[in-house]
């Protein structure tokens, strides 16, 4: 679980350019007909992502109970493993000389720097950006959505009802909500990105519109953060703007000529 963290600018800023990452790798991704995942056409790949995505949960509440003291140190591990690969895999599709470079360069500069938030925020951005657009170009829209709603349904349940989520974030992230700091966890941009990069099937507008609705959904959900003071799920805010946004184009797009 990795999160943003920082001022709501900064997280606003750092989040859309993870989106745009995201179109950018879908729409290349699409060209060349790139499918990371298979089976993206069939409702049941919707709900292994599902079940993976409890079993990692369980084994992170697990680590954070065992080993409270080693649990970041983990995380933060497979931060810097995953900031590598996808960022030598971004610059090896511009030049694949450098790419190495570069990866090995911020991958270095995360790890030297860990405190800072902007190699933070750029880290989540990349991985989650990257991660997004080659996941979204390899489901179909109608299984991308199923995928969400679930999600969606899990966050509200896992904050609200269970509370794991607050505490698995409690226990691999230090200073949450202290001064005017926020934290948006990369869940919250992932299925925002796949959906969008899923909505690209339908049509480039489409995909930007959904894009836009995540943004507004953030913005949305960090005024209900500030005005109930107390952790929420940021997903169903997110979900409930950009779902609209993305229906109301698709529904307008086919008034069009």
């Amino acid at each position: 679980m990795i999160l943003f963290k920082g001022r709501e600018r900064d997280i606003l800023i750092f989040y859309t350019v993870a989106i745009i990452l995201s179109l950018l790798l879908g729409v290349w991704a699409y060209s060349y007909q790139v499918k990371a995942v298979e089976g993206g056409e069939r409702a049941s790949t919707a709900g292994y992502f599902f079940l993976w995505l409890v079993v990692f949960t369980l084994i992170f509440l697990a680590l954070i109970k065992l080993f409270p003291d080693y649990v970041r140190l983990v995380f933060f591990v497979l931060e810097l493993f995953f900031l590598f690969v996808t960022t030598s895999f971004t610059f090896s599709l511009a030049n694949s000389a450098a790419a190495l470079s570069w990866a090995l360069l911020l991958v270095s500069l995360r790890a030297l720097f860990s405190e800072n938030l902007f190699l933070r925020n750029l880290s989540v951005a990349i991985i989650g950006g990257v991660s997004a657009g080659l996941v979204g170009a390899s489901l179909a829209l109608p299984v991308s959505l199923l995928f969400y709603i679930i999600l969606i349904l899990y966050d509200f349940v896992s904050v609200f009802i269970t509370g794991h989520m607050v505490e698995l974030a409690r226990g691999i992230e230090k200073g949450i909500g202290r001064g005017d700091f926020l934290a948006l966890g990369g869940g919250d941009l992932v299925l925002p990105a796949i959906f969008a990069v899923s909505a690209l099937q339908v049509g480039l507008l489409a995909g930007i519109a959904s894009a836009i609705g995540a943004v507004m959904g953030v913005i949305f959900a960090f005024y209900c953060l500030k005005k109930f003071r107390r952790p929420l799920p940021a997903l169903p805010y997110i979900g409930a703007v950009q779902i609209s946004l993305t229906a109301l184009t698709l529904f307008l797009s086919t008034l069009l000529p």
